[in-house]
């Protein structure tokens, strides 16, 4: 983590002592099930993990603000019990640990808030646990020890109160650079490329489907660059089965909240090469959409064995880049 200069302790607690009293607004951050609402300033610096277990650093243009680990352990457990372990194993005294105190009550049955944690280079840091019994999910955020300490306060105060959890059985925010995907039930994550202006997840689900969901801003720019044809066409990740066109490119129209978006769509088959080409087989459905008032290039693949539902792809275009 970098070092930075801290603020003087006159920053209000209410404000992100980077950003000017009354100036904040919040974007989401959405990964895993897991879910926050962080200041427009902020932004993920590294992922790292699978759906079970995973890491994510969170910064500003000066430092590292916060990490975040999730576990999902594969039997149920009781959250009380994880959350004193890990505390016991910090060597703190019951008074130096603040219960159900900090965190979003709703979403989490057991949480432990730490101000002054033991850490390495004699530095104290703040801890926060937390567990979500109808995700049998358990968090940790650790608190950069050197950010300043308005910013401390404020995660506090303003984002760990926005941490939610999606339980089993629902849909799934994912949301990184401030574009949002909302995926069906049962989806995880396997591929992703996170570059700001073209963000890209790669889901399958354990009926083998998969889905590929991209946004690509400012579209203006994107457009400029090659027709919507060609980043319907364009695949990012590696893929074993070969695609064949059932059917030419067409035009394609969908109401969005934003208003009425207009683009492409094409239908088609994938297949293994040969001789297992008989092996499986899956349709696919792709749309490209350009949403003018958020000057965005919308994109899903949705590719299933048949016969595929092309709602799914339908709904997840409606809801991209909805509120949390």
């Amino acid at each position: 983590m970098s070092q930075t200069t801290a603020m003087p302790s006159s920053t209000p607690e209410t404000t992100c002592a980077n950003t000017p009293p009354g100036k904040d607004a919040f974007i989401p951050l959405a990964w895993a099930g897991w879910r926050m609402r962080i200041p427009e300033h902020w932004r993920l610096l590294k992922v790292d993990g699978s759906w079970r277990r995973g890491f994510m650093a969170v910064g500003d243009p000066q430092t590292a603000q916060f990490q975040l680990k999730w576990w999902r352990p594969r039997r149920r457990i009781q959250g009380d019990q994880w959350i004193d372990r890990r505390v016991r194993s910090m060597r703190m005294p019951d008074t130096a640990v603040i219960r159900n105190a900090a965190g979003n009550r709703e979403h989490f049955s057991e949480t432990a808030w730490i101000p002054r944690a033991r850490g390495s280079r004699k530095l104290s840091r703040a801890v926060w646990y937390g567990y979500a019994p109808r995700a049998n999910m358990v968090l940790e955020i650790v608190l950069n020890p050197i950010a300043p300490a308005g910013d401390r306060r404020y995660f506090r105060r303003r984002v760990l109160p926005t941490l939610a959890v999606s339980p089993d059985g629902e849909p799934t925010w994912w949301s990184a650079f401030d574009a949002t995907f909302r995926v069906p039930a049962g989806f995880r994550a396997i591929e992703h490329k996170l570059h700001l202006g073209n963000p890209m997840i790669r889901f399958h689900n354990p009926r083998g489907e998969q889905l590929l969901l991209r946004q690509l801003y400012p579209a203006e720019l994107a457009l400029g660059r090659r027709e919507i044809a060609f980043w319907l066409r364009h695949w990012p990740f590696k893929e074993f089965r070969r695609y064949s066109a059932s059917a030419p490119i067409e035009p394609f129209a969908l109401t969005l909240p934003s208003g009425r978006a207009s683009g492409v769509l094409r239908r088609g088959r994938k297949r293994y090469r040969f001789p297992f080409h008989g092996i499986k087989p899956h349709e696919t459905f792709t749309a490209a959409l350009e949403d003018r008032s958020r000057d965005r290039l919308l994109i899903v693949e949705y590719d299933a064995r048949p016969p595929l539902d092309e709602q799914v792809a339908r709904s997840i275009l409606r809801h991209m880049n909805t509120t949390l």
